[in-house]
C-alpha cells in the first residue's frame, strides 16, 4: 500500500532560503543520485522527529557497497572454515597477518558506515531558540 503524502510549507528568511538552495545545489554537484529540496527537507524532518535515518541516494549507494563488501568477506571466511574442517587446509596456513588484514578491513568498513550514520544524524540536529 502506498503511503499517502501530505504537503507542508513553512516560512524562512531570505538568508535561510538562500542557504538551503545553495546547500542543495552543492549536494547536487557532489551527488550522482537524486537530490532536491524536498528530499533534503524530508531527511531533516525525519531526523528531527526521530523517525530514523533518511539517507540520500549517494548515501544509500555507499551503504549498499559496504554491505556487498562485508558479505564477500563473510563468504570468504565461511569457505576457509569449511576447508579447515574438511581437512583440505591447515589452520596454520591462516596466518595472524591474514586475520589482522581482514580485521583491519572490517574495522575500516565499520568506521565508514559509522561516519555515514553520524553525518545523517547530525543533519537533523538543530538548536531551537526560546
Amino acid at each position: 500500500m502506498k503511503t499517502k503524502v501530505k504537503w507542508i510549507s513553512f516560512k524562512a528568511t531570505q538568508t535561510e532560503f538562500d542557504s538551503l538552495v545553495s546547500a542543495v545545489a552543492e549536494m547536487k554537484e557532489n551527488s550522482t543520485g537524486k537530490v532536491n529540496r524536498n528530499l533534503v527537507m524530508q531527511a531533516l524532518v525525519r531526523n528531527f522527529i526521530d523517525l530514523g535515518p533518511a539517507f540520500l541516494a549517494d548515501e544509500l549507494l555507499e551503504l549498499k557497497e559496504t554491505n556487498r563488501r562485508l558479505l564477500g568477506i563473510g563468504r570468504n571466511l565461511n569457505q576457509v572454515v569449511k576447508r579447515i574442517h574438511a581437512g583440505e587446509v591447515s589452520a596454520d596456513t591462516l596466518t595472524q597477518r591474514h586475520l589482522e588484514e581482514v580485521a583491519a578491513y572490517v574495522r575500516t568498513t565499520k568506521d565508514s558506515v559509522d561516519k555515514l550514520v553520524e553525518h545523517n544524524q547530525k543533519r537533523g540536529q538543530i538548536e531551537l531558540g526560546d
